[in-house]
């Protein structure tokens, strides 16, 4: 997903296009070059080499309407962070109200103000700010993917919290979540563990690694119930043919070597006619 028009400048023709569109409207969007990155291209994400026509297939899911802030690449720092944070603050009140499609929507927007091309360019203490509210955006929006369950992209937006901060406990537990919610117990204990190490006593870490073990019980039992016992009897039933086999292969063997011998010892025998 992405979020168009006010909140992404470039390509200009994606932000046209979009506007002409209404609500659950789906499209292909094609543009020349002078619409798209032009002669320079990009090289960041996403890559675009120069003079490159472009196409989208585009699906609108949601709009909101223009309000008094300034675009995006007009605002300072400063602006920046309150708007993220006043987006952040409006997202909530949504999620609250049990709406997770839209609240993953609205803080979406939150983060459009603090996203990682914005945070590339900062250090230090301006580094720290915007994170400590980047990060609260990261992990809420983990939280509505999984109750969309939606779980690779939570374990991809609590990947982006561990990079800043790789003893986040939240970002632990719910990629923990994620990934044992696919299926995939090892990684989920090994992640739950790192959480459970940093936070011991956390009931709900406990709980899912409770979980974990009993997953990893019940397929050792599949296992077992699927392979136990039959690759002994299928042992046993193969081990008289191969043994009656091999006895054959002997046999043959052994005539081949007298007559070789015979032959060898006697070599007028074999025209010598029977009396």
């Amino acid at each position: 997903q992405i979020i168009a028009g006010r909140v992404l400048s470039d390509p200009k023709g994606l932000a046209i296009g979009v506007a002409s569109m209404r609500k659950g409207e789906e499209c292909w969007l094609y543009l020349k070059p002078g619409y798209g990155y032009g002669a320079k291209g990009s090289f960041s994400f996403p890559h675009v080499p120069s003079r490159a026509n472009l196409a989208y297939r585009i699906t609108l899911l949601e709009w909101t309407a223009p309000d008094e802030e300034k675009p995006r690449g007009d605002m300072f720092f400063e602006e920046r962070l309150e708007a993220a944070e006043r987006r952040k603050e409006a997202a909530n009140k949504v999620y609250a109200a049990q709406d997770y499609g839209q609240a993953m929507q609205a803080y979406t927007i939150a983060l459009s103000y603090v996203n990682e091309d914005f945070t590339f360019q900062l250090e230090r203490e301006h580094l720290a700010m915007a994170n400590a509210i980047r990060i609260p955006i990261l992990l809420n929006l983990c939280q509505c993917a999984l109750k969309l369950e939606q779980f690779d992209d939570a374990i991809a937006h609590a990947g982006q919290v561990l990079r800043e901060d790789k003893q986040n406990v939240k970002a632990l537990y719910r990629q923990g979540l994620a990934m044992l919610s696919l299926g995939q117990s090892d990684q989920a204990g090994q992640v739950l563990r790192a959480a459970l190490k940093l936070k011991p006593g956390d009931a709900s870490i406990k709980a899912a690694l409770r979980r974990v073990r009993r997953e990893e019980a019940d397929m050792r039992k599949a296992e077992k119930d699927l392979f136990g016992g039959k690759l002994g009897d299928r042992a046993s039933e193969d081990a008289p043919e191969e043994a009656n086999q091999t006895e054959t292969d002997l046999n043959q063997s052994n005539q081949s070597w007298l007559g070789t011998l015979t032959s060898f010892l006697f070599p007028n025998r074999r025209n010598a006619k029977t009396p």
